[in-house]
């Protein structure tokens, strides 16, 4: 029998632009129809700054993407990011009178109280089970079947701002659109990009984009931290501007054609031409010298940042498969080399692989992995038939935030 297939819609509100995929998902496999992209100054950090300039540039990428897919959309499943996204590791728990076989109404009720927290303006959106514990034996995947009389759900909930979600919606909605389903970037670049291996193995996940940097902590297979620090390549492009005194939109041109986080033998004293502000005739510096006294000096920081604020989360030790990095920055020469030294761990540069369909945009393109992603997570829930849409308005009128449809969501990730 063929499984039942479904047309999805991944929005992916980043930084400076925002990627819609229209894909044919199913359990089986997942194929591209039909991607667009569009810049958009009504984003900053993560953040809704302008719901028109945001709401145009949604527009934009579905128009691009329903005519390069020959679909309409009625509603979209959205990835987004922000400093106010975190994660929260909490564990709920039922007792029988009497052993007994453990049912799926039962990991329902185990997760139910595992997520059931008090939340003064954040939402539950992504719900992962970590494990389940029955008699107290830990690490159990899935224990319907069998037989005890204590269950405990281990989860890591993501958890964001009420007011963003609604100004998202707002946006959405403005673009003649409806928000299904809402999934945090930082689990969307992780379902992307992220080896079976390495996250049982230990890995950190870093989407580093234009504004923010999206971090996930896998090990044992299990999702330990999320979290969004606010710095992104803007960093860079800042520096560059400040250094040469050269506007943003040149310093921004510098970057993507002349940067690199570090030097290779080649090039490195090509003269590149820099727009001065004010009009004055242009100047030039070498690339030795954009790269080795701007460049690599701002990434330093801002992955030493990073490594310090996961310094007290985690034993770096323990993350035996490395880093693997995505994003904007993923398309730095050289990034991987400066992240091998600053966190003294391997570094694999990742991005969309094995994408079926119209793929160019998506496969190896490390600022399309939240969107795919985001694909990726809709494959993983139930038919759409069974999934009710996840908004904002839907999270405040359900008690402890709009559980109803979390559970399920839950389940279907593990299993």
């Amino acid at each position: 029998m063929r499984a039942k297939r479904e047309i999805v819609g991944a929005l992916d509100l980043g930084s400076s632009s925002v990627a819609l995929v229209i894909a044919e998902v199913s359990r089986e496999d997942v194929t591209v129809l039909g991607t667009g992209i569009a810049p958009c100054e009504g984003l900053s950090n993560g953040r809704v700054i302008s719901i028109n300039d945001t709401a145009a540039a949604i527009t934009a990428a579905r128009v691009e993407a329903e005519h390069m897919s020959g679909c309409e959309l009625s509603e979209v499943y959205v990835s987004f990011s922000g400093r106010d996204i975190t994660g929260m590791n909490n564990r709920g728990l039922i007792y029988h009178r009497k052993c007994a076989q453990v049912s799926r109404g039962d990991l329902e009720s185990a997760i139910e109280n595992a997520i059931h927290v008090r939340l003064d303006e954040g939402v539950v959106l992504n719900v992962v089970p970590r494990q389940y514990i029955l008699d107290r034996h830990e690490g159990i995947k899935d224990p319907v079947g069998m037989s005890g009389v204590q269950l405990e759900a281990e989860v890591h909930m993501t958890i964001a701002d009420r007011a963003a979600l609604d100004t998202i919606e707002r946006c959405v909605l403005k673009a003649s659109m409806k928000v299904r389903d809402f999934v945090v970037a930082p689990l969307a670049s992780s379902l992307a990009v992220l080896r079976e291996d390495e996250r049982k193995m230990g890995v950190i996940m870093l989407d580093l984009g234009t504004g923010t940097s999206n971090i996930q902590i896998w090990q044992h297979g299990r999702l330990e931290w999320t979290g969004v620090i606010d710095m992104g390549t803007d960093l860079i492009t800042t520096a560059i501007s400040r250094s040469l005194r050269t506007p943003v939109s040149c310093a921004e041109d510098i970057r993507l054609r002349f940067g690199a986080a570090c030097l290779a033998d080649d090039d490195v004293n090509q003269p590149i031409p820099v727009a001065c502000v004010g009009g004055r005739g242009p100047a030039q510096i070498s690339r030795r010298m954009l790269v080795e006294n701007i460049i690599q000096p701002t990434v330093v920081d801002w992955l030493t940042t990073i490594a310090s604020r996961l310094q007290t989360v985690i034993d770096f030790n323990d993350m035996t498969a490395g880093i693997v990095l995505t994003g904007a920055a993923a398309l730095l020469p050289g990034i991987e080399l400066v992240s091998n030294g600053v966190f003294n761990l391997n570094t694999r540069l990742g991005a969309p692989e094995s994408v079926g369909g119209i793929n160019s945009r998506v496969e190896q393109n490390p600022m399309m992995s939240p969107a795919w992603g985001t694909v990726i997570y809709r494959s993983m829930l139930p038919s759409g038939d069974a999934v009710q849409p996840m908004t904002p308005r839907s999270a405040r009128e359900m008690p402890g935030g709009g559980f109803g449809g979390l559970i399920s969501r839950a389940i279907n990730f593990l299993f």
